[in-house]
């Protein structure tokens, strides 16, 4: 067996999104794996499911060639994301021999919980403190969001936790609930069925899958209804504001800001991609 050398390139590229980020990196002739990348680093910080035609990204990081052909990306060092008019920056650093992502201020992208559980088409249903039910025609409240996607769509757990109750419920049909802390706690409902293994008791970590998307219960097609609980009253998932992880520590705070500064440089030497009107 041979070995090839893996030749590291630094590389920098902006985008601008018409219908996907997906669709932006293969339109740009980047590697799509950016859109995954991106989508983990701002993870708890933009619902990428929720982009708008028009936001834009620039970006700094590394690709790894073998010979000609692009074999991976490697670290992504810088970002700025705009969103809605806002830019979201994303700066990558050593801190106590782990490497995570700060924005501009030194604040951890980390939060306690993902924005989304899913990936999902749409949202057909808001939190509702009376809603017309479309099968029961009669007005009640309605504490989660509906999230429409494919059966057997993976729903994962949107923070570390614990599952307190795992079955089948009336209308909600196949169903999950997990206890975050003290203050949180989260339910998903209409599940087609439960991750293997999943039973009361289990601990899971943040991303990891619970179950898949269905139509069990009280449901007219397949949808996740996701509910969240702080201190045991319901609140509108989309609305919850959790304070972030830790930030870069005092200690580290000049090598933060060397590096944040001359990366910001490398960002703004990066041109923007004409904004769609």
């Amino acid at each position: 067996k041979g070995k090839k050398k893996v030749r590291i390139v630094h590389k920098t590229a902006s985008g601008t999104i018409k219908t996907s980020l997906w669709n932006t990196m293969t339109d740009n002739q980047l590697n799509p794996v950016l859109a995954l990348d991106l989508s983990d680093i701002y993870a708890w910080t933009i619902d990428f499911f929720g982009i708008q035609k028009g936001d834009r990204f620039r970006i700094v990081y590394d690709e790894q060639f073998v010979d000609s052909v692009s074999v991976g990306i490697g670290p992504i060092h810088a970002v700025e994301f705009e969103h809605a008019g806002k830019s979201y920056y994303a700066f990558r650093f050593r801190q106590e021999e782990k490497s995570d992502y700060f924005d501009e201020k030194g604040e951890s992208l980390r939060k306690a919980f993902l924005k989304a559980p899913l990936e999902y088409r749409r949202i057909s249903s808001h939190f509702s403190g009376s809603r017309l039910h479309p099968i029961l025609k009669i007005r009640r409240p309605h504490w989660g969001v509906d999230y429409a996607a494919p059966k057997g769509t993976p729903v994962v757990s949107i923070g570390d936790g614990t599952v307190v109750q795992r079955g089948y419920q009336g209308g909600a049909g196949n169903f999950v609930k997990i206890t975050h802390n003290s203050v949180y706690s989260t339910m998903y409902l209409h599940l087609s069925g439960f991750a293997r293994g999943l039973t009361v008791g289990s601990r899971v970590k943040q991303g990891e899958v619970i179950g898949y998307v269905g139509s069990t219960g009280l449901s007219t097609g397949p949808h996740l209804d996701f509910r969240v609980f702080k201190n045991g009253s319901p609140v509108d998932p989309l609305k919850i504001d959790v304070p972030p992880g830790d930030p870069v520590k005092g200690e580290f705070r000049p090598d933060f800001t060397h590096i944040k500064d001359s990366l910001t440089i490398s960002l703004y030497k990066i041109n923007w991609h004409e904004k769609l009107n």
